[in-house]
């Protein structure tokens, strides 16, 4: 997990962050992870790999989806053809990255990798 965190800061590396009054409530990330160390939903050498995390209490409130929304628009401001991230099977999170236009491109047994194709996809 650290190299998801490790070193912030690189030019790829993207955050937002949801607040609600003092409490940092929620987060997503992305950054290319390339070389020996890959991500979990690792494309390629040049693909934004996402990560998120709200707390469990603010969950099914939109706050991901807006998260996750915003740093779509960014990644393609910035020129990205594409963005990925690995979700368990299990994961109530799949049916948004879904809806927000995520297609499956491999299958682990219980983690999925999903590709975000900016060509293939207007934001609403």
């Amino acid at each position: 997990m650290a190299a998801y965190i490790e070193e912030w800061g690189k030019p790829d590396d993207v955050c937002l962050v949801a607040v609600k009054g003092q409490r940092l409530v929620g987060a997503v990330w992305t950054r290319i992870i390339a070389g020996e160390v890959r991500g979990y939903g690792n494309i390629d050498a040049h693909t934004p790999e996402f990560s998120i995390s709200v707390l469990p209490e603010c969950r099914g409130r939109g706050i991901g989806e807006l998260l996750m929304r915003q740093v779509l628009e960014l990644l393609r401001e910035r020129g990205y053809p594409q963005a990925s991230l690995s979700v368990q099977n299990s994961n109530p999170a799949l049916r948004l990255y879904e809806r927000l236009g995520f297609k499956a491109v491999d299958d682990h047994d219980e983690e999925i990798v999903m590709v975000y194709d900016f060509s293939a996809n207007e934001l609403q």
